[in-house]
């Protein structure tokens, strides 16, 4: 999920939290009294009367189709999308055609950085975020491993996917876990290449 519908969800969530916590105190004050007065008999008036004009079908219609739109368009947006498994690189022409396994390449960087950095267990994939593919090595550290190695393996293995795909079609993450039975046991750190 992109951080812009990211923050719609949160910012949708927030104005519905706060439609609900108004109704229900409107619903309590109603009771109670506490803050504002209220007639003893409610009228529905008025919404007879909007409801029986002549505007209200077709305002109704047309609220109704932007909503059902927008619900459409909610749900597409968070459809997971499946990410390529392979790019088709600069080199290919009518006479051929050049690919690239990005399950292979995210399996073999995971290896190289397993052996690098000292890890417990280093696991690879690939990832889509936006439009960018992203080759993405999670791994659990060795106790005995150090900062400093494992932030040159990261940049080892950033430098190899560059390598790769020197036209930038996809990137490298990686993401590390301390070691396990440690105090400091559910940090991650990302670390990046330059």
């Amino acid at each position: 999920m992109s951080r812009r519908l990211n923050a719609f969800d949160r910012l949708v969530t927030l104005l519905v939290a706060l439609g609900l916590a108004a109704l229900a105190f409107f619903a309590f004050d109603w009771r109670y009294g506490w803050v504002f007065t209220y007639p003893s008999q409610l009228s529905t008036g008025p919404v007879t009367t909007a409801v029986e004009a002549t505007w209200f079908p077709w305002a109704f219609a047309g609220v109704a189709v932007v909503l059902g739109l927008l619900a459409l368009w909610w749900l597409a947006s968070h459809a997971r999308r499946p990410h390529e498994s392979t790019i088709r690189l600069r080199g290919s022409s009518n006479a051929g055609r050049l690919e690239l396994d990005l399950s292979s390449l995210a399996s073999a960087a995971a290896d190289r950085f397993g052996q690098l950095a000292g890890t417990d267990s280093v696991r690879g994939r690939t990832r889509t975020i936006g439009s960018h593919q992203v080759v993405e090595i999670t791994a659990r550290l060795d106790p005995r491993s150090d900062g400093p190695s494992v932030a040159a393996a990261a940049r080892t293995c950033a430098a190899d996917v560059a390598a790769a795909l020197p036209d930038g079609d996809a990137t490298c993450r990686v993401l590390v876990d301390g070691p396990r039975g440690r105090a400091d046991r559910g940090r991650t750190a990302t670390v990046g290449a330059p």
